[in-house]
């Protein structure tokens, strides 16, 4: 079974491809995202600094970043930032882990490319005689016939049980509306963003107060074992496949003003949405019994309303059915 692993700088992708080396996945090469410019090229350890993301060109630090598809909602965030608190306050978080350093370490041939659907990149994804290409995450649209080209097509991992929470950063959405319980899917890539047939889902659950990146790597953990486990089945001739049912829901990138908290909320939600998101360094807003507040993360929350006086740069806020302790905003914040 001949793999080809696509994926992009970042834990996410790193760990799920961990997990396939760790199944022993016959992975033929691994393939990541490059600069727009650059159709198809190896890539030669020590990488350099001209591998990583350009500063600001990647500074959403979610999942499946299809910032090109984005511009208006990454500008506004960047915009708005800017007119808040200085830039030093929103550094792009550093790229931690990579799946070219297990691809040098495992002897695989890496490469990287802008434009999967160049000639030179379809080419050579010919002359690999792929069985199936597995993606965990990746930049943009991949179009019908390049998905057409190994034997069984292209096989996402996606934060998510489909066919709910479709789309970019399904994560930031299933914190925002207080999922506590969400999942993985592995599905087939077709032309739709996220429709294609399901081939496996597994349940996750997070625990109160789970940092994003936590979650990140919970759900890839999880989900690189279940494809290794459908690669086995693939293998076998087993091919699953199931089209995504009718309905379910996509959510676009993110803006500044999906930072705003509502005080009708439950605080427990609040509280867990604050956690996860406080990664992307922007201010949660808040307007509770006439107070406007900016907010910077979240310390605990409560059922009854608090009469404990906050610590110095803390305050209690008002949510229905109880309140949180949060950590207030500061322009001076690095």
């Amino acid at each position: 079974m001949r793999t080809l692993f696509m994926g992009m700088p970042g834990q996410f992708s790193h760990i799920v491809l961990d997990r396939l080396l760790a199944h022993s996945i016959n992975v033929a090469a691994v393939l990541l995202t490059g600069p727009r410019n650059v159709p198809l090229r190896a890539v030669s350890p020590p990488i350099g600094d001209s591998f990583l993301p350009q500063e600001g060109e990647l500074d959403l630090p979610l999942l499946n970043p299809v910032l090109a598809a984005t511009p208006t909602a990454r500008e506004e965030i960047r915009l708005n930032r800017g007119s808040m608190t200085s830039d030093s306050a929103f550094e792009a978080p550093k790229v931690s882990a990579s799946p070219l350093a297990l691809a040098v370490g495992e002897g695989i041939p890496a490469f990287e490319c802008g434009q999967v659907a160049h000639l030179m990149t379809t080419g050579w994804l010919k002359e690999l005689a792929l069985d199936v290409v597995c993606v965990a995450c990746w930049n943009g649209i991949i179009p019908p016939h390049v998905l057409n080209i190994p034997r069984y097509g292209f096989m996402n991992v996606h934060p998510s049980l489909l066919p709910a929470y479709r789309g970019p950063f399904p994560l930031f959405w299933q914190f925002r509306e207080g999922e506590t319980e969400t999942g993985v899917t592995l599905h087939w890539m077709n032309a739709g963003l996220d429709m294609g047939d399901i081939a496996a889902q597994r349940e996750i659950q997070f625990e109160d107060g789970i940092r994003g990146a936590e979650a990140e790597a919970l759900c890839a953990r999880s989900g690189g074992d279940l494809l290794a486990e459908v690669l086995g089945r693939l293998s076998r001739g087993d091919v699953v496949r199931r089209p995504q049912p009718s309905g379910g829901t996509y959510f676009p990138a993110p803006t500044l003003g999906d930072f705003t908290l509502e005080s009708s909320w439950h605080p427990r939600r609040a509280f867990n949405f604050m956690r996860a998101t406080a990664e992307w360094g922007t201010p949660f807003s808040l307007e509770a019994e006439g107070v406007k507040y900016q907010l910077r993360d979240a310390v605990k929350w409560q059922d009854e309303i608090s009469q404990e006086p906050p610590d110095d740069g803390k305050v209690w806020t008002s949510f229905q059915g109880g309140s949180l302790l949060a950590e207030e905003w500061s322009k001076e914040l690095k």
